[in-house]
């Protein structure tokens, strides 16, 4: 755990802060769970007597965002921790939690939470609490629901995804009960919007380094039935396994939808990119890559193009011809032309504009399409009658022309 030691410090200075002013201050859920059985994390959850008030001012030198009526997101020394107060379940309508009160008492927090080893808190002094035998099933690898499973499942549905979250995780599988709740309340998934929250448990799903063993437990509870968006694609995957990203779902969720639904944005770093990619799927209907498509994508799209189209039941090439035809092209990028930009720059007494990329990205797709060797003579030849076409008429390039006619 050392790559996350300087996180876990910071964070004990805000329960040691929060202490000293009184209150009661916990790590909770993820943090704790990882730091037991020693894999990495991504944030700290907080747990304390306070209430946002009075968080706010204990941190009061540090930046903080209201998340909702019970949680903060803290900015400290350059990290972020999320902070809650102490909580309980209350009124709870059919579909989803109501409302929520907010306890004093730790143990009525970690009751109210959804499994058990997310309901271990650790102090300050790294001493663990540990009301519901969260522990033990952490060295048993069990996933348990706290309560009644079908009662917390169908008055609040996303756990079933959480929970099908952390047996992608962490490999666990879950106790009778939870696995038998898994079932019979599936079909509760259908109250719930593809909102954010949803979308990121279904993305934690897919990044999960054992999702063969999480498509499993959605094929045995038929949870994608009430998945609408998404139900083509893991039925395919259910019915013929690959080790497929949340990308690639999306990709094959847009194409089966016609349609890329706008919170989507939220999960890539350049939607565009994702859009090239879809049209792409929707192009390739026999699952066809020519080599000017396999060039301009690069073969890592491709591949991801390929695994979309079998999660829509159509045409698939095997990734070992696909790799073997990208293996032969006789280049992979510009930077592979036997006589490259460089090379005309030469030729202009390094006068540039944007003649020079266009007439470079016209040699590498007569190379791709075979119209021209790669060959640097060659090459030479049809990037001299290029610069006459375009530059010879000009004034101000009739200086270059003998060069250009050499």
């Amino acid at each position: 755990m050392s790559t996350n030691l300087g996180y876990i410090n910071k964070g004990k200075e805000i329960l040691t802060v929060l202490n000293t002013n009184g209150y009661q201050a916990y790590f909770v859920g993820g943090v704790v769970r990882s730091i037991i059985l020693d894999i990495p994390f991504s944030e700290i959850d907080i747990i304390t007597s306070a209430n946002l008030e009075q968080i706010k001012k204990c941190l009061k030198n540090h930046e903080t965002t209201v998340i909702d009526e019970s949680k903060l997101a803290l900015f400290y020394k350059s990290e972020v921790f999320f902070i809650s107060t102490f909580r309980k379940a209350s009124e709870k309508d059919k579909k989803k939690i109501k409302r929520m009160h907010y306890s004093e008492s730790l143990q009525e927090d970690l009751i109210s939470r959804d499994f058990t080893i997310n309901a271990i808190a650790m102090n300050n002094g790294s001493m663990l609490t540990d009301a519901l035998n969260g522990y033990r099933d952490l060295n048993r690898k069990i996933l348990r629901a706290i309560g009644k499973p079908r009662q917390r499942f169908k008055e609040d549905p996303i756990k079933i995804l959480r929970a099908i979250r952390l047996i992608s995780e962490l490999g666990f599988r879950p106790d009778f009960k939870t696995a038998n709740a898994l079932s019979s309340r599936a079909k509760y998934l259908r109250d719930l919007e593809l909102d954010y929250s949803v979308l990121r448990e279904i993305k934690k799903i897919f990044e999960g380094k054992n999702l063969k063993l999480a498509i499993k437990h959605i094929k045995k509870a038929k949870i994608y039935k009430y998945i609408p968006f998404f139900q083509k694609p893991i039925k395919r995957l259910i019915n013929r396994y690959i080790d497929i990203d949340f990308e690639t779902l999306a990709i094959a969720g847009f194409v089966a939808n016609k349609q890329i639904p706008k919170v989507f944005e939220n999960f890539f770093d350049n939607i565009k990119e994702v859009e090239q990619l879809t049209n792409l799927v929707v192009a390739t209907n026999k699952a066809e890559f020519p080599d000017l498509v396999l060039y301009t994508y690069g073969l890592d799209a491709c591949l991801k193009v390929n695994n979309a189209n079998l999660l829509l039941s159509k045409r698939y090439m095997r990734p070992r011809k696909l790799k073997a035809k990208y293996a032969k092209l006789p280049i992979k990028g510009t930077c592979d032309l036997a006589f490259k930009g460089e090379d005309i720059l030469v030729l202009t007494n390094n006068v540039s504009g944007s003649f020079l990329p266009m007439i470079v990205e016209e040699m590498a797709y007569k190379v791709i399409n075979k119209e021209l060797d790669n060959d640097r003579e060659e090459l030479k030849t049809y990037a001299i009658a290029r610069l006459n076409e375009i530059l010879g008429h000009k004034k101000e390039y009739n200086v270059f022309k003998s060069i250009y006619k050499e």
